[in-house]
């Protein structure tokens, strides 16, 4: 059983699968080997430096995962009724053009691979979740286990979903802290505001200054009044009431 690389990067950990509870679904077999060809391992490998963040990092947890548990050109052991192998896969001399496939193609390498196998007598199966390598399998008569919902890692795990909610949080104290707002009330309680968003201190200071050349009797304040009976209030709490006007 090949598992394809969008398998080993998107599903729990291959070692914690019960793969043969899921492939008895769809076929008959009291043991499996998965089977790791180079291609397949040469793949992870480059998604630890290509694609998205996710996928490297995936990448870089299954790498290791699959050294431990493999041995070049020999069988290792997970678990009862469940070994892995590792080859060199397809040879360079296989007919990729007789089987309409590109050795220039990292899964058309992987499908000769699984092909040769067939070809020395075992039972063959991939398990993939991408339809480009899911139709060609089938155009080779080889079964295909589509990986169930069961297995597949959210999109949005935990940690994903705390470091966007501390990125917005940033984002948001740093919009607070660099905007100004002015407002001006009427008796008939018309309002216009002006938000202006500043850099520096200096800007800031320009700015205010600005306002009051222009406006000699508007009132500016840190936190903005929603109505006008907020800045009755807040007139009514200071010494110096700011001035009315209609």
């Amino acid at each position: 059983m090949l598992l394809d690389s969008n398998v080993l990067l998107h599903c729990l950990p291959f070692d914690q699968i019960n793969w043969l509870k899921l492939v008895k679904r769809q076929m008959d077999c009291d043991e499996l080997v998965l089977y790791f060809p180079y291609a397949l391992v040469s793949e992870i490998d480059s998604k630890q430096w290509n694609g998205t963040k996710r996928a490297q990092e995936r990448a870089r947890k299954i790498r290791p995962l699959i050294l431990k548990n493999t041995k070049s050109n020999d069988f290792v052991t997970l678990k009862t009724n469940l070994r892995t192998f590792l080859d060199f896969g397809a040879p360079a001399d296989f007919p990729f053009t007789q089987y309409n496939l590109n050795q220039q193609s990292i899964d058309d390498q992987l499908l000769a691979s699984i092909i040769l196998k067939r070809e020395h007598g075992n039972s063959v199966l991939i398990v993939t979740a991408d339809a480009g390598m899911n139709i060609k399998a089938q155009l080779h008569e080889i079964p295909v286990l589509v990986p169930p919902e069961e297995i597949i890692i959210p999109a949005d795990d935990e940690d994903e979903k705390k470091q966007r909610e501390l990125q917005k949080q940033i984002a948001e104290l740093k919009s607070a802290s660099s905007s100004v707002e002015v407002r001006f009330t009427s008796e008939k309680r018309v309002e216009k505001s002006i938000l202006q968003s500043l850099k520096n201190r200096g800007t800031l200071t320009d700015y205010i200054n600005e306002i009051k050349e222009k406006n000699p009797t508007a009132g500016i304040y840190n936190n903005p009044f929603h109505d006008r009976q907020d800045l009755l209030n807040f007139n009514s709490d200071i010494a110096r009431p700011c001035p009315e006007f209609s």
